[in-house]
């Protein structure tokens, strides 16, 4: 073999291979981004609803459903037509258990709404509930027998409330009254009490206590 001049062989030498240049680091995804982000109708998991993961440290995302798209009951059928029994029972009991878990929060604000400024001397701190068994369904919370206990300790039976019907009553207030009903009655359906239970719920600690006895005994 001819070298030309200049030319030279390392003998007995291994040359290793040259190193790969480093992967540019993941970037992280930026929120902004992510809300600014146009959304096609019809989109079952939309980027405007993706959120940061609270305990993630590499940028992944956890996305959200859109509820409309699950609206259609055909539609979802199909969508797990190929699903077990065992399956569908346990993702309905996951999301039965978190609709009536979400119960108390919003009961909560309903019910500070109406009665936590009630009488601004002594606003109400806790509101007590006794039973009604005559509802076609089981034993449930009487929405019309309520009894609120002031801040001075004194105990008092609420009855302002708005009658269907009634001529001069704040609108405003009136659908107050209307979802207290109804959420009071979904309390009752989700976990029914036993006739002559009460329930006191402290509207500042935002406690749920039930027992089968009157708090002033």
């Amino acid at each position: 073999m001819n070298l030309y001049p200049g030319d030279s062989i390392d003998v007995g030498v291994t040359r290793a291979p040259a190193p790969e240049p480093a992967a540019a680091p993941t970037p992280r995804l930026d929120p902004a981004a992510i809300t600014s982000t146009k959304i096609d109708p019809g989109t079952v998991i939309t980027l405007a609803d993706t959120v940061i993961s609270s305990n993630s440290t590499t940028g992944k995302t956890t996305p959200r459903l859109d509820a409309a798209f699950f609206a259609d009951k055909e539609r979802v059928l199909a969508m797990v037509a190929h699903w077990s029994r065992d399956e569908l029972y346990t993702l309905g009991n996951v999301l039965m258990g978190e609709g009536d878990r979400r119960i108390n929060g919003e009961l909560l604000e309903v019910l500070r709404a109406m009665f936590a400024s009630e009488r601004e001397e002594s606003p109400a701190r806790k509101v007590e509930f006794v039973t009604d068994p005559n509802y076609n369904d089981g034993v449930f919370w009487s929405e019309d027998t309520v009894y609120l206990h002031d801040a001075d300790g004194s105990v008092s039976p609420f009855s302002d409330f708005a009658e269907e019907g009634e001529e001069g009553v704040d609108p405003a207030y009136a659908a107050l009254d209307e979802r207290f009903r109804d959420l009071l009655a979904d309390y009752s359906r989700s976990d029914h009490p036993n006739d002559g239970d009460h329930l006191v719920v402290d509207l500042v600690t935002g406690e749920f206590d039930r027992s089968g006895k009157w708090s002033l005994v």
